[in-house]
């Protein structure tokens, strides 16, 4: 049996997924046999991406803020008015014992805006697309009475977006900062899916699910400076609510919808960088996602009263990982002898254990690597393309394995928009 995801924009699997839209498992919802745990969700914009996805504390160098920080307290280290977008192109392919397959992932992931209002104080919007998921399954396979073919699809359409509004405020020494914001999770998803047996002809009726989901959840962050070399971060998102609605069709038949209410698991994490010289800093970060704390407040039923199938959350654990990071930062503009002078150079690792168990039960390991850099492209360094590549796995006890990468650009931008009046 072979499974083949084509013509795919965006991850499967991921959190949002897993928790919010039912898990991916082919094998429950199609017979196929296979269940995706992968992911290709964004955890960092590029250059925080490239140093391990460090998330608590910001980075050394000329751009310590890019859009799209999971910290809100970092947004108050801008000087400048910043803004950003980013892209990107992945691939993600697996072996699952039972059967194979390959999802691609192409689209925009960040657009957001940083405003300094002066005295230490800034505000941010942002947009991240958690995941855009476009995908097709198909499997081609022997009825067990041998007596022909077996054909069946799954399409998905759809997918998760985040809102985020955040106020920071730093000391002006920059010992101290602190930022909170609200995020806005909205979208939907659709899932359909058909069998056509052979040498009968007979088609079996083409289901349909339409998910909505619309929530929010609070973020708060701090960041600390206590020596010139050192900061300490941290940021923690509260268990947050999510409504969900199902709406479920068959062919021939009138739509079954129903609604439910679901709360989440917090989320933190807490980090360090360590500036060694005024070239070379490392960083270092440990995050917790508490998916099994995740419960239905209100667990959708249908007009009768019955229960709707979803997402059994008992099975989920809590997700953790720890990443590492390592960046060389480029010298002053009149130190730059050479063109490899202009160029910083970021790596990055990342260990952890995945949220959802494999389809036999099992723990799965997870763990990637960065590579990055970042280019000039405006007057003055004003304005740069940070560009990082990232590639990992994920792994069993048993023999199903995933491998990924994704190419990430970001765009980003650093004005002064509002300047004293001139005498």
């Amino acid at each position: 049996m072979i499974a083949r995801l084509q013509h795919g924009i965006g991850a499967a699997a991921l959190v949002a997924l897993l928790v919010i839209m039912q898990p991916v498992d082919v094998s429950a919802q199609t017979a196929f046999g296979i269940k995706w745990f992968g992911e290709l969700r964004s955890p960092a914009p590029p250059r925080t991406l490239a140093i391990g996805g460090i998330s608590a504390v910001a980075p050394w160098g000329r751009e310590p803020v890019v859009p799209g920080q999971r910290n809100p307290a970092l947004n108050a280290f801008s000087e400048r008015v910043v803004y950003g977008f980013v892209w990107e192109l992945g691939k993600l392919s697996g072996s699952y014992g039972g059967g194979e397959g390959t999802l691609w992932q192409n689209g925009p992931r960040v657009l957001g805006l940083v405003l300094p209002l002066g005295g230490g104080v800034a505000v941010s919007a942002n947009l991240h697309s958690l995941t855009f998921n476009e995908f097709e399954v198909h499997t081609d396979s022997t009825m067990p009475d041998g007596s022909g073919k077996m054909y069946q699809n799954y399409i998905g359409t759809g997918g998760l977006s985040e809102g985020s509004f955040s106020l920071a405020w730093r000391l002006p020494s920059g010992a101290v900062a602190l930022g909170i914001s609200t995020d806005l999770l909205f979208g939907s998803i659709k899932h359909e899916w058909a069998v056509n047996f052979e040498p009968s002809g007979y088609v079996d009726t083409s289901d349909q699910l339409h998910r909505q989901h619309r929530g929010r959840r609070m973020t708060a962050g701090l960041q600390l400076q206590p020596f010139s070399s050192l900061r300490i971060g941290a940021a923690v998102s509260n268990r947050g609510e999510l409504k969900v609605k199902h709406i479920y069709s068959t062919v021939g038949s009138e739509s079954d919808t129903s609604e439910g209410k679901l709360r989440l698991g917090e989320t933190m994490v807490v980090g360090a960088g360590l500036s060694l010289t005024d070239k070379w800093a490392v960083y270092f970060d440990y995050r917790r996602v508490g998916w099994d704390r995740a419960e239905w407040i209100e667990e959708p039923v249908s007009p009768s009263g019955s229960p709707v199938s979803v997402a059994d959350i008992g099975l989920l654990t809590a997700e953790s990982d720890i990443g590492f990071g390592f960046e060389r930062r480029t010298p002053p503009v009149d130190q730059q002898l050479r063109f490899i002078d202009t160029l910083p150079l970021r790596v990055g690792v990342r260990l952890g254990t995945f949220y959802a168990p494999d389809i036999s039960g099992g723990e799965v390991n997870k763990w990637y690597g960065t590579l990055g850099t970042a280019f000039n492209i405006g007057r003055e360094g004003r304005t740069w393309a940070d560009l990082t590549l990232q590639f990992g796995r994920y792994s069993t006890s048993g023999d199903a394995h995933e491998f990924f990468w994704r190419v990430q650009i970001g765009i980003t931008g650093a004005e002064r928009w509002f300047l004293p009046p001139q005498r």
